[in-house]
């Protein structure tokens, strides 16, 4: 069995050892270069599996790094997972442009760094297949981005980053609710033990001010959350695609604005698997079940042509991709992409 090769791309020597450490507890082999320049060197002699790089570094930063990766004949389908603390949604907007496969979110989460290794490495085949890549401008804050990636490229990083946001948002309640939970049991304290009035009362001081801080953290997490919706639908519009995930455990289908827009829905309210499947023609129909099957059961990615009748009545053409996603080799979702051809035919 091959042995996954991982280049880091980190200025910072303590990050880069506790990051080689997590890696090879999960035996990859880890080369280490502390600037891009120094990632180029090892690039000119050998071909990682999976490049990690900081996005902050003396020199070329991160995304200068990547774009040059991307134009790489010879490089360009291997993955780019930029490092990122999603400060400020326009690093978001600057990966994308520079053709960046996905973020990961500092301080690293082990399961989840594994994870996104697994995917592109189990997907590492149809990287190398992917369609023709799509030129696309999109003005955000009064700033002009232009993305030269392929739709698959494109929705890999608004759904990483997408996952970043919500577990992140998802800390941010939980760290609320601890917060609460000491805040009740302290002003139990203040109303028992009066004679400790003055001490309390700056211990209150001290978690007001960190209610604050997570209360703005919480802020900017929900501006990421809005502006990857406003993301997604514009890809969607634009390239009349879109995104969806079904998990193999409840048969619930999340589907991304695009998706409903394709079928002629109203809203993204979750659907089951079946009235999906009710959206097909016949025989397309009974190919997707069998495909779909056979993705879920032995992990076998998907790429089909198909007919959809659309909840209006519309008859359309339209080109579905679908791929298992692990967690601790078992596959428990089949997510993929769904786009309207029927003008394309």
């Amino acid at each position: 069995m091959k042995i996954t090769e991982i280049l880091i791309v980190e200025d910072s020597r303590t990050q880069a050892e506790e990051l080689k450490y997590i890696l090879e507890n999960y035996s990859y082999t880890v080369k280490h270069a502390l600037n891009a320049e120094q990632a180029l060197e090892i690039l000119a002699e050998s071909e990682p599996d999976i490049i990690i790089s900081d996005i902050i570094m003396p020199g070329m930063d991160g995304y200068s790094f990547c774009s040059v990766i991307k134009k790489n004949v010879r490089l360009k389908s291997i993955p780019v997972i930029l490092l990122t603390s999603l400060s400020e949604p326009k690093d978001i907007m600057k990966g994308l442009e520079s053709g960046a496969d996905s973020f990961l979110v500092k301080p690293y989460n082990d399961e989840i760094l594994h994870n996104r290794i697994q995917y592109f490495i189990q997907n590492a085949h149809l990287r190398k297949e992917q369609t023709e890549n799509i030129q696309m401008d999109i003005l955000y804050a009064n700033q002009k981005y232009s993305i030269h990636s392929s739709p698959r490229q494109i929705m890999d990083v608004l759904l990483s980053t997408y996952e970043n946001s919500i577990l992140k948002y998802q800390e941010i309640n939980e760290n609320n609710k601890n917060l609460k939970v000491s805040m009740d049991k302290l002003n139990w304290i203040i109303a028992s033990l009066e004679q400790k009035l003055k001490l309390k009362t700056q211990q209150i001081l001290i978690n007001d001010e960190k209610l604050i801080k997570v209360m703005e953290e919480n802020d900017v997490m929900t501006e990421n959350l809005m502006m990857q919706s406003s993301l997604l639908q514009i890809a969607g519009k634009t390239l009349k695609f879109g995104g969806w995930s079904a998990n193999l455990e409840n048969s619930k289908l999340m589907i991304t604005i695009g998706t409903a827009e394709i079928l002629g829905l109203s809203s993204v309210d979750k659907i089951s698997l079946i009235e999906f499947i009710s959206f097909f023609a016949s025989e397309s129909g009974n190919k997707f079940r069998d495909s779909f099957a056979d993705c879920a059961e032995n992990g076998n990615p998907f790429d089909n042509v198909l007919q959809i009748i659309t909840e209006n009545g519309n008859h359309i053409s339209v080109q579905i991709i679908g791929e298992a996603v692990y967690e601790e080799q078992k596959i428990v979702k089949v997510k993929g992409s769904i786009q309207n051809i029927t003008n394309c035919l």
